[in-house]
């Protein structure tokens, strides 16, 4: 075990797999064949937003796919997924919607390119938008952006060929944006997808996962079990809800199978948080012990994020290791998520 061995296997799966989700979404890439699991389009942005500055071509083959395929984006979902406390990842869509509204007239994305959060602050410090795999920026090049230099991000200017295809919608890798063309970019579409994923489920979880207010998914809920569409069921714990008809759903989209949708905005979100974590310890040049001691720790704190039972994948308990003996059941148990992640076997 070497300090950077966990931080590469972060890096690289999550590149392998970001690469992959967007590959099945018509991204000109070279990538594994699409997942039998739903992708997240809202939750791979984000989670592009952090992994794309080690991979500059990746990043800006997304920007292509954006140009070609923004309407298929859920705005409103996407700035209640934004991460907190992250000025980077915010500068950086900013800068991505300021080109948007810019070169393809993506009117609807003008709230963030002029993100509130962004404004009124003193003169951003320019930083390298791109960075090696040990996390150090790179060299700034010597042409510059306007979109990204605007909002203190330096890389060169992009120049997208609009090569990217319109995603293919009778895969079960973009059922969630199969239900978007029918239901529109709206909580209906997130609904109708988490309840052909998941036998049924109760409002709070809905409303956690999707990222929909309680009050909203309720009123959407109550107005499909007035139509019929869902059935309700109270229990002592919560109301719960599933399709009335779960089967004749899998018929009118055409499903071989009902595929799993994890919770790729949480699981996105602890690989990115244990990550540069392994970057900042490395960075300060630490001992083994404080490395494993730290990255224990921290992986305490994300544990929850990752437990993922679409993935049918089970984290370790911290607890249950020697500081010296985790990290190689921590790197056991990565390599063992990202192939799930990447293989995910058939739902239903």
């Amino acid at each position: 075990m070497t300090l950077h061995t966990v931080g590469n296997i972060l890096l690289e799966g999550l590149l392998r797999v970001v690469s992959q989700q967007w590959a099945a979404l018509g991204v000109s890439l070279r990538a594994d064949d699409p997942p039998e699991t739903v992708v997240d389009p809202e939750a791979l942005l984000w989670c592009t937003l952090e992994v794309g500055r080690y991979d500059a071509r990746l990043f800006d083959e997304v920007v292509d796919w954006l140009e070609v395929n923004h309407p298929r984006i859920n705005i409103w979902r996407l700035r209640r997924l934004s991460p907190e406390h992250d000025d980077i990842r915010r500068q950086t869509l900013s800068a991505v919607a300021g080109r948007l509204c810019r070169t393809v007239r993506a009117a609807a994305w003008n709230k963030i390119a002029t993100d509130e959060k962004l404004q009124g602050q003193p003169q951003l410090e320019k930083t390298p938008l791109f960075l090696d795999h040990s996390g150090k920026a790179l060299s700034s090049p010597s042409g510059v952006d306007p979109d990204f230099a605007n909002r203190g991000l330096i890389r060169s200017e992009i120049k997208t060929g609009r090569q990217s295809k319109k995603p293919l919608l009778t895969i079960p890798s973009t059922l969630l944006l199969k239900v978007r063309a029918l239901f529109g970019n709206s909580a209906s579409a997130e609904i109708i997808t988490t309840l052909l994923t998941r036998p049924e489920v109760f409002q709070s979880f809905l409303a956690e996962r999707i990222g929909y207010s309680k009050a909203g998914i309720g009123r959407t809920l109550a107005g499909f079990v007035e139509c019929g569409v869902c059935r309700e069921e109270r229990r002592p714990a919560a109301k719960f809800y599933s399709l009335t008809d779960r089967e004749a759903w899998r018929k009118v989209f055409n499903l071989q199978f009902f595929p799993p949708w994890p919770d790729w905005s949480a699981i996105f979100r602890g690989l990115i948080h244990l990550h540069r974590k392994c970057v900042e310890l490395n960075q300060k040049n630490v001992s083994q012990y404080i490395f494993a001691s730290e990255i224990r720790k921290t992986f305490t704190q994300v544990k929850k994020n990752l437990s993922s039972l679409e993935l049918k994948i089970t984290s370790p308990d911290p607890d249950n290791f020697l500081v010296d003996e985790f990290i190689s059941v921590l790197e056991e148990y990565l390599r063992e998520l990202f192939e799930k992640s990447l293989f995910s076997r058939q739902g239903e």
